[in-house]
């Protein structure tokens, strides 16, 4: 299914910078690690940073960046564009029909520029639905084609998300929010987080969440 290609690295630049720089390089560094490249962590943080440099000089209004790693060598180009319009909230979810994603840890825990996975499920959804949500092949929830899934239950007051061995990428807003095993919810506060199997029956009972590290945390709704 994941099969590795280019490393795709999605930003939000902002006037203070790349947000969550950090957690960005570790993770485009721990990809290489799998491509099996030698590098170290501090020489893509000195891209990162070098990137960063750059476009903060001519920063006007907020903007979505990609870089785009040579899945062979340290080489990479930048794509920017305008942060659009704010996604319609609730962001609108449809389950897929096929559930064909790989489980466990591994390529698909990472994030790259071959998204004709995805392409592949976008295509099903409907033309009111905002995005669609994975399962993969053991029938378990993943993630959708930019977020990943988050759950809360007022039965705990607690929140869960698909554990990574369910095969969904580990998004670098997702590292950030266990660094503290902390999300911050709309409208619902701040709530302790904690991996966990979700089915789509889950998802029915449940109160959702996305997040990213673009757009941060946004209630979604399963339909």
């Amino acid at each position: 299914m994941f099969s590795t290609s280019n490393i795709l690295d999605t930003l939000r630049l902002d006037s203070t910078g790349f947000f969550l720089k950090d957690l960005h390089a570790e993770r485009t560094f721990e990809t290489y690690q799998i491509l099996g490249l030698k590098t170290d962590l501090n020489s893509i943080l000195r891209i990162y940073d070098q990137v960063e440099e750059k476009l903060i000089k001519n920063f006007l209004k907020p903007q979505k960046v990609r870089l785009i790693f040579n899945e062979a060598t340290l080489d990479y180009h930048v794509q920017t564009e305008k942060l659009d319009a704010m996604l319609n909230n609730p962001i609108r979810l449809q389950l897929t029909t096929m559930a064909t994603q790989k489980a466990g840890i591994g390529a698909g825990n990472y994030k790259w520029e071959d998204r004709s996975y995805w392409t592949q499920l976008l295509s099903q959804k409907h033309d009111k639905i905002d995005d669609i949500i994975s399962m993969n092949t053991n029938n378990e929830v993943t993630e959708t084609s930019r977020f990943n899934i988050f759950i809360y239950s007022p039965d705990h007051d607690a929140v869960y998300t698909p554990n990574l061995e369910s095969g969904c990428i580990n998004g670098v807003y997702r590292r950030f929010i266990f660094q503290t095993q902390k999300i911050d919810l709309p409208s619902l506060g701040r709530k302790s987080v904690y991996e966990k199997t979700l089915t789509a029956s889950d998802l029915k009972q449940a109160t959702i969440f996305v997040a990213n590290s673009v757009r941060g945390v946004i209630r979604a709704t399963f339909i």
